[in-house]
């Protein structure tokens, strides 16, 4: 399996970073390594078990922490937030050979709620990890409440892994509220496309993304 950072210094780098960000929120959190057959997945959980769970699902590139650094707190006081580091990506989850080979997302996700004892979910997610979240929902119906999709796509086919999937994407974005909830998140969604090349711009619109998705997850939910 090829190594996910080219030094060290900069696995070292990305982690510190990490955990600063997890420093500097005020909700108690757990982090947890869970196996898998394609690795070891890494999660975030916040707020209490007896909630309804919210799984978390990350966009490419990024990482739990830094996804949802600005949700964490208001979430977690309504829902058991789990929050996942993809694996393949950059944060701390760690993939095995077994990744390289054809990977099935759902079976990996039914693994991670197993291991959780947690029979249905709610989902969120953004870009892949929206891709995710409605893919989930097509191959378990029965294991998905509702789902929150942020700047996603349309799949003319499953994704084969985390860093494979743009090329199966087609155009046109995957957003559909009943409410009021519509044209807000339609707002982020143009706000982070004008936003993609520029990382300050970037982070002020992941901040106006966190506060559609609190308003969206709380219509749905």
């Amino acid at each position: 399996m090829r190594p996910r950072y080219k030094t060290e210094n900069g696995q070292r780098l990305i982690y510190e970073s990490y955990d600063r960000l997890l420093a500097g929120l005020s909700v108690p959190l757990e982090q947890q390594n869970i196996p898998t057959t394609y690795g070891i997945t890494h999660i975030i959980t916040a707020g209490s078990s007896e909630n309804p769970p919210l799984l978390l699902l990350h966009g490419t590139g990024d990482n739990a922490a830094m996804m949802w650094v600005y949700n964490m707190e208001e979430l977690s006081q309504a829902f058991y937030v789990i929050a996942i580091d993809n694996i393949g990506g950059s944060g701390k989850s760690e993939p095995n050979d077994n990744y390289s080979q054809p990977f099935d997302q759902a079976k990996w996700l039914d693994e991670i709620l197993e291991a959780l004892r947690i029979n249905s979910v709610y989902i969120a997610g953004v870009s892949y990890g929206a891709y995710l979240a409605y893919h989930y929902a097509l191959m378990r119906p029965d294991r998905v409440e509702k789902i929150v999709c942020m700047a996603g796509q349309h799949c003319r086919e499953p994704a084969r892994g985390y860093e494979q999937n743009d090329e199966s994407f087609s155009t046109g974005g995957l957003i559909s509220f009943r409410t009021k909830c519509a044209e807000i998140a339609a707002k982020a969604v143009r706000t982070a496309d004008r936003s993609i090349r520029g990382t300050s711009r970037a982070y002020a619109a992941l901040d106006l993304s966190a506060q559609v998705l609190q308003q969206c997850i709380h219509e749905a939910s």
